[in-house]
């Protein structure tokens, strides 16, 4: 008999044919229970009826990427196999929060189980991560398994060293372009995708970019968030720019509009763009000039298909730096991402991918064709926030190029300056 360690199947839902034959042997029958996959045309794993036919047989479509389930499958839904260690110092951060992070770290730490929708409203750049410290410290001490879970696998990225530094336990990182080895650990951080291999099996979700694609709006996902809570169902939302629907579906708001460096928010500069070229010369001029100055950027583009047809143009000019395309298009992305941020390379040309959840030292914005329907309010608003992050550098340029001033331009730099506002009431 293979030596398993049982506990890694905690709150596990996992296709039968997937499980190791001495696993269901070791357990109680009590702490199982073995389901059809396709119950009367509904998914047991997902929830959704989004089926076809394959073979004869009907399949779910919602969760194919997760291994294909048809009506000759089943499931094995396992229950609590393991009970945490309680009272165990787990916070090892030793930096310091400002008067203002500290305030709203403490009203959550102090409410977060009193309610069961909270929601954690911040500037971009105003520290949330280091503001959850104190929280998810005692949720842990408390023996609560938690789940940090963000719509995109960069965040995800993102977060993962941050917490490993800042906490001492185990902690498994989970998303669609890294292998699940079944390991069990009191913290876990995903993509909310991953959260269907799990049913009651979090204390606590802590939800980043809330308000991001594909999670906004997606009630199946919602769905499946909610079936890996266990009953009490806390969750705690983050967010620089909740939409009115969270805003009216939460308990309790904690509501910080201010750089945890205490600088304002750098304010775009609306530019005119003349012509149909797809690199104007006022663009290119930019460009030569960040490259002289020495001064990296990102650059934002509203598709895959423009971002691509401005770097053909780009190449014509054999320009002396360093630069990536980036979009969902990129296999290589995450390890584009992390060249960037250890500064082998100097510019990116982006999607709204990395509109959000990212952080890069002392680097300017530009928007390419900022009055697109793809940049939202919310969208500008958080492509904004990727500048002025660091103290040394809270004043990075933030450039909006367009062709025609539009709603959405005007209000993410009208909201911008209003937390700005807001923010020098509070020094």
């Amino acid at each position: 008999m293979t030596n398993i360690n049982i506990s890694n199947y905690s709150n596990r839902v996992i296709e039968l044919t997937k499980i190791d034959s001495d696993i269901l042997s070791k357990l109680d029958p009590t702490q199982y229970q073995i389901i059809p996959a396709i119950k009367k045309g509904v998914c047991q794993r997902c929830f959704g009826q989004n089926n076809g036919k394959l073979n004869g047989k009907t399949y779910c479509r919602d969760c194919i990427n997760f291994g294909r389930l048809d009506e000759t499958s089943n499931l094995v839904i396992f229950k609590d196999l393991i009970n945490n260690e309680k009272g165990e110092l787990f916070l090892r951060w030793q930096g310091e929060l400002s008067p203002l992070q500290d305030k709203v770290s403490q009203e959550l730490k102090d409410n977060y189980l009193k309610f069961s929708k909270h929601l954690l409203w911040a500037v971009t750049g105003a520290g949330k991560t280091e503001i959850l410290f104190s929280t998810l410290n005692d949720a842990l001490e408390k023996g609560f398994r938690v789940a940090i879970v963000s719509p995109r696998v960069d965040v995800c990225e993102e977060l993962f060293p941050r917490f490993q530094a800042a906490f001492n336990l185990d902690i498994s990182l989970m998303h669609g372009k890294k292998d699940d080895d079944l390991h069990w650990t009191q913290l876990v951080i995903a993509t909310v995708h991953q959260m269907i291999k799990f049913r009651s099996a979090f204390d606590l979700i802590i939800v980043d970019e809330v308000d991001s694609y594909p999670l906004f709006g997606n009630y199946w996902l919602q769905d499946i968030l909610f079936r890996a809570l266990k009953k009490d169902k806390r969750v705690i939302y983050l967010s620089a720019t909740p939409p009115k629907k969270i805003l009216q579906n939460v308990d309790k708001i904690y509501y910080l509009p201010q750089r945890f460096h205490g600088k304002p928010l750098p304010v775009p500069k609306p530019k005119i763009i003349l012509g149909q070229s797809i690199l104007p010369q006022k663009i290119l001029r930019h460009i030569r000039r960040l490259i002289r100055d020495k001064q990296r950027f990102i650059m934002f583009f509203p598709s895959i298909e423009i971002l691509e047809k401005f770097g053909e143009g780009l190449e014509k000019y054999n320009l002396d730096f360093s630069y990536k395309l980036v979009s969902s298009k990129n296999n290589e992305r995450l390890d584009i991402i992390r060249k960037f941020r250890v500064e082998k390379l100097f510019a990116l040309f982006s999607t709204t991918i990395l509109e959000r959840g990212v952080t890069f030292n002392d680097i300017d914005v530009l928007v390419y064709q900022s009055n697109h329907p793809n940049f939202s309010k919310e969208v500008l608003i958080q492509i904004a926030g990727r500048a002025g992050r660091q103290r040394e550098h809270f004043d990075n340029e933030v450039t909006f190029y367009y062709r025609e001033y539009n709603q959405q331009i005007k209000f993410s730099i009208n909201e911008i300056k209003k937390m700005n506002r807001l923010a020098e009431k509070l020094i």
